[in-house]
């Protein structure tokens, strides 16, 4: 093979090694990032019957624009929530609104779920899908799941 060939095949193998990087990329840099940002923690995350745990959202609003905020706790009908302390969540949804002027906002809500008869743990997946403006966001944070004890 000539040198001018070997060469010729070199710059070939390069090129599209540099196309495969930047197809690789490039996706990740140009997609947009989520007008909010959520983290979602739940502490403790075992409790025995009728103790609370505490599920802290944090919002951070990326756009700095006014959003309305439609939280929903997907979870067993045996764990109930609670808005603060207080407030028993009707049909487990929260709203709320996330104003420009406010950049980020924290809100922590108990939870506290009982056993079925002679069952003596169970572990209670909570999933929150929340809304934006009426779109569900698209899911960035980790689900959560309360283990309830006797």
């Amino acid at each position: 093979m000539s040198k001018s060939a070997m060469s010729s095949i070199i710059g070939v193998v390069l090129i599209l090694a540099f196309f495969g990087v930047i197809m690789t990329v490039l996706p990740g840099a140009l997609r947009p990032k989520p007008p909010i940002e959520v983290n979602v923690s739940l502490s403790p995350t075992t409790i025995k019957e009728n103790e609370i745990a505490k599920l802290t959202l944090s919002l951070k609003n990326s756009d700095l624009k006014t959003h309305e905020i439609r939280i929903v706790f997907d979870t067993n009908p045996r764990i109930l929530v609670y808005a603060g302390t207080e407030q028993l969540l009707r049909d487990y949804t929260f709203s709320l609104t996330l104003e420009a002027s406010k950049p980020s906002d924290e809100r922590v809500f108990t939870m506290t779920g009982v056993l079925e008869e002679r069952v003596s743990s169970s572990d209670y997946p909570v999933t929150l899908k929340i809304y934006l403006d009426g779109n569900e966001l698209a899911k960035t944070w980790d689900d959560v799941v309360l283990t309830v004890k006797k």
